[in-house]
């Protein structure tokens, strides 16, 4: 949904002013498509999540119980921003301490006024720039040409998936996000060296996505502790590796594809989960696995095309693969060190294929 900067909202969007006494009734803001909607606001107790985004409602963005997400540690008030607060504390994993804020921060000067969308929200570069954003409550989507994130420097929460797809210029204007309910997905952008602009993005609820970016060399710069579901990364030509992901804890699925300069993927090595999905791919400089140590019992391991590679070195802990293995054309990496590593871990549905001879 476009919102532009007064008047009217397409549908029933919703629109929550923020103020240091809580929610307000705002003016109507205009979207691209016309319709109208008025706002309704009542005065919300620090229970009501209905206030604030389900992103950050009782527990970590992604809905773990018993934690709160990633820098933020509040007490259940409803921060000035619109937001509900976590009543766990922050955590970067389920149980742990704060990985970055403590406390509903006070809304941040200049933020005043900024609002709630209720609904989705697509930023390209026809669309009117809209006023000061505080949440997203339905989808993000920041399209390939969009000139002006201005209105996103007050955001703090997107309640469903954020797609970055801006080609060039940073993303310090989403330096305040802090969660997304949904997938994060970043892609094709030639600017960006690391994920410092989002440096205080703390949980991702879905998937973490990035791909075909042509700058980026690490994942640095966040206080991401929280992924929900899958890892991809894809197509990116400059990137080393994966720092930056060390304090993410848990995840469902990893994938890593074409990426011609990445070296290692030790910014997993702290993962720890059975029943991963494995997709090692296409990755001509990397020369170690060993930060899959803690992926033991993958649900499919696809080693493929990594010509660099010659050895598990790292995973001597692994016991058990449960379903297909397919390791191919590896030059480097032997059958026999490929034979011992299939036998200590019992596998039993194995494609082995065109990789390197016994030494």
């Amino acid at each position: 949904m476009m919102l532009g900067n007064a008047g009217r909202a397409c549908g029933a969007l919703m629109v929550l002013a923020a103020s240091g006494c809580g929610a307000v009734r705002s003016d109507e803001l205009r979207a691209s498509a016309g319709g109208a909607a008025d706002s309704e606001v009542a005065g919300r107790s620090s229970s009501d999540s209905s206030a604030g985004s389900d992103a950050v409602s009782g527990g970590n963005a992604a809905g773990e119980g018993g934690t709160g997400a990633a820098g933020e540690g509040g007490t259940g008030a409803m921060d000035a921003a619109g937001a509900v607060g976590t009543s766990g504390g922050s955590g970067a994993r389920p149980g742990s301490a704060a990985a970055g804020m403590s406390g509903n921060p006070p809304v941040a000067q200049g933020c005043v006024g900024a609002v709630n969308v209720e609904g989705d929200l697509d930023m390209r570069a026809s669309a009117p720039a809209p006023g000061l954003i505080a949440n997203v409550l339905g989808n993000l989507t920041i399209g390939a040409t969009a000139t002006d994130l201005t209105s996103l420097r007050c955001l703090d929460t997107v309640g469903g998936n954020l797609s970055i797809q801006l080609e060039t210029g940073e993303l310090n204007a989403l330096g305040r996000l802090r969660y997304v309910t949904g997938d994060l997905n970043i892609e094709g952008n030639r600017t960006i060296e690391n994920l410092g602009a989002l440096k205080r993005l703390g949980s991702v609820g879905g998937s973490l996505t990035i791909r075909g970016t042509s700058n980026l060399v690490d994942l640095s710069g966040t206080l991401l502790g929280y992924v929900g579901k899958g890892l991809s990364v894809q197509e990116n030509s400059a990137l080393e590796s994966l720092s930056g992901l060390e304090e993410v804890a848990q995840l469902t699925e990893v994938w890593i594809v074409n990426n011609p300069r990445l070296l290692n993927l030790d910014g997993l090595s702290n993962v720890e989960r059975r029943g991963v999905g494995i997709q090692i791919v296409n990755n001509p400089a990397l020369v170690s696995v060993g930060g899959l140590r803690g992926l033991d019992e993958p649900h499919y391991l696809t080693i493929k095309n990594n010509p660099s590679l010659r050895d598990f070195k790292g995973l001597e802990t692994w016991t058990h693969i449960q379903g297909q293995v397919v390791i191919s054309a590896n030059a480097n990496l032997s059958t026999c060190v490929i034979d011992e590593f299939l036998a200590r871990c019992q596998a039993s549905v194995v494609l082995v294929e065109d990789n390197g001879p016994c030494n």
